[in-house]
């Protein structure tokens, strides 16, 4: 069986230097629309309606989205929730801090915390990652979770590189 190999470190600091700095906003300018040639945009379309036409058909027939027909609701045209995701082990101890997507839109991370620390954090935080790809998705239990010696308050994936996250401790 092949595993997967997963890299962290903890670092702690302290700050002590505090700093204040002053800013003015400007104010926004109206831009005005920009003017085009209603002749060239209309042979432009009619250029590329052919291979539009072609990709639109691929789309309707792509199987990108087998499996999860079940979860795609149409009851309105504004953004409905259509995974709920939750690590079961860590039912009410920690609360979610932050959440981030990776680059290819495959996989969301999680970041697990408590907000409320008067001091240095002395619990545990957890990474959790889900794989949204894979046929199954189990909504409660996360299919990689990385245990920390502190609260995670934040993490974030790589622009460009999917496979590369950072977290922020507290």
């Amino acid at each position: 069986s092949s595993g997967i190999n997963a890299e962290y470190g903890d670092v702690s600091s302290q700050s002590y230097t505090q700093r204040a700095v002053e800013i003015q906003t400007e104010t926004i300018e109206k831009v005005e629309p920009k003017k085009y040639n209603e002749e060239m945009l209309g042979a432009f379309l009619q250029d590329v309606e052919g291979m539009m036409s072609r990709a639109l058909t691929n789309n309707v027939n792509s199987k990108a989205f087998k499996g999860l027909e079940n979860l795609l609701r149409t009851e309105s045209s504004t953004a409905t929730a259509i995974l709920t995701l939750n690590h079961a082990p860590l039912h009410s101890e920690l609360s979610v801090q932050s959440v981030s997507w990776n680059a290819s839109g495959s996989v969301v991370g999680v970041a697990y915390g408590k907000p409320d620390h008067d001091n240095w954090c002395t619990h545990k935080g957890y990474l959790c990652t889900w794989n949204i790809d894979r046929g199954k998705i189990n909504t409660n239990k996360a299919d990689l979770t990385l245990d920390l010696s502190s609260c995670l308050m934040c993490v974030e994936f790589h622009p460009t590189l999917p496979n590369l996250c950072s977290g922020g401790a507290f």
